[in-house]
């Protein structure tokens, strides 16, 4: 074979290459991977009262108690739980009532609730109304005399998460089997 030959045939074979080549790019296309990225979401809450936690009990007087959650900023919008644990003995000496927007949980004594949205983070949530609990004027020497050891009042905080939870009741079972004490 000569060279003009040569040169012909491996122009062919070049051309019929890169004939090839670009209908295989073109009849292949690849897209740019798209990531997803997941982030767990966050609740974070603080549980503070600033006056004290040793009250004396005196008939017809009322003690300054300001128990307040706040949902920090950066948390998610949440159900909001509040619960209250008093001992039988002080439940009956004293009273006191609840702030608005708070709503009784039914079939869970002592346990409100709220719903936190995110545009409402970083807020005090209250639960006492005046921030005060009264101890009835008709307790006795007596009625105080039989009190056993120190009686009680313990409040409580929970949240979890508002989106997918459509009930307070679901959201309180998902509090619940996570666990609730402390």
């Amino acid at each position: 074979m000569n060279k003009k030959a040569v040169i012909i045939v491996l122009a062919v074979l070049l051309i019929a290459a890169f004939g090839i080549g670009t209908t295989y790019a073109m009849l292949i296309h690849r897209s740019l991977p798209l990531v997803n990225t997941f982030v767990v979401g966050n609740i974070e809450l603080a549980l503070t009262e600033s006056t004290g936690s040793d009250y004396m009990l005196v008939p017809g007087t009322v003690i300054n108690k300001d128990p307040r959650i706040t949902v920090k900023g950066g948390s998610e919008a949440c159900w909001l739980f509040f619960r209250l644990e008093c001992d039988s003995e002080l439940e009956a000496l004293i009273s006191y009532s609840v702030v608005s927007g708070w709503t009784p949980l039914d079939g869970a004594n002592g346990v409100y609730y709220r719903i936190v949205p995110t545009s409402e983070l970083d807020k005090d949530y209250q639960f006492l109304v005046g921030n005060e609990i009264t101890v009835s004027p008709s307790v006795t020497e007596e009625m105080l005399a039989s009190v056993v050891g120190t009686p009680e009042m313990t409040f409580y905080a929970y949240a979890i998460q508002f989106e997918g939870i459509s009930t307070p009741e679901q959201a309180w079972a998902g509090v619940n089997a996570r666990g609730t004490e402390g």
